[in-house]
């Protein structure tokens, strides 16, 4: 077994896997030095990385580690891994949220991948409309699917059959 750690932010992760991994079990732990612990879990895991280090919201040394909170959705719902089930995957937002508020990180979680409150959140008319009709045009995934909720916001300035078309599911 074979564990590397990309303590630079390295991101040759499949550089290193080609010349390391044939036929051996292997698992990554990646520093966000330069914001690709993500990509680089991913390209492990496509070179065949069976186990990938992370925590919940990248939370870690220096720049953090592998964000689990964005990886699990990836894995699972992108590329059809059954990393975790179905009702694990609909805790994730709360757990994210949760664990954000115990280390006093919580205002930065707004704009965080999958869990933040930004990621479903609709505001212009035409958007709105749109995800209205056709969710999967405006959404990568149904925000249920990771315990989050879709939230349309009334813009300032909005026309009575717009506000009519959205009464009852704004924020």
């Amino acid at each position: 077994k074979i564990r590397w750690a990309a303590d630079a932010g390295d991101h040759e992760a499949t550089r290193v896997a080609n010349a390391l991994w044939r036929n051996r079990l292997v698992g990554v732990h990646l520093h966000n030095d330069f914001g690709l612990a993500l990509a680089n879990a991913l390209e492990a895991v496509s070179a065949g990385a069976t186990h990938v280090q992370g925590s919940v919201n990248g939370y870690g040394a220096r720049n953090g580690i592998t964000d689990l909170t964005a990886l699990l959705p990836i894995l699972k719902l992108k590329l059809g891994y059954e990393v975790v089930t179905d009702a694990q995957l609909s805790r994730l937002t709360p757990v994210a949220l949760e664990v954000a508020e115990l280390v006093g990180k919580s205002e930065q979680m707004d704009d965080a991948p999958f869990v933040g409150r930004r990621v479903f959140e609709h505001k212009t008319e035409t958007h709105v409309a749109a995800v209205l009709s056709s969710p999967e045009a405006y959404e990568p995934i149904a925000p249920e699917r990771v315990g989050n909720t879709r939230r349309l916001v009334i813009p300032g300035v909005s026309r009575p059959a717009y506000l009519g078309a959205v009464d009852g599911q704004v924020c």
